[in-house]
């Protein structure tokens, strides 16, 4: 289970992902 930050340069969130890794 993991977690994915998209970012922009200015360090503000857009979205988070979450992902299930198996």
């Amino acid at each position: 289970f993991s977690v994915i930050w998209e970012m922009t340069p200015e360090a503000e969130i857009i979205s988070t992902r979450y992902t299930k890794s198996i």
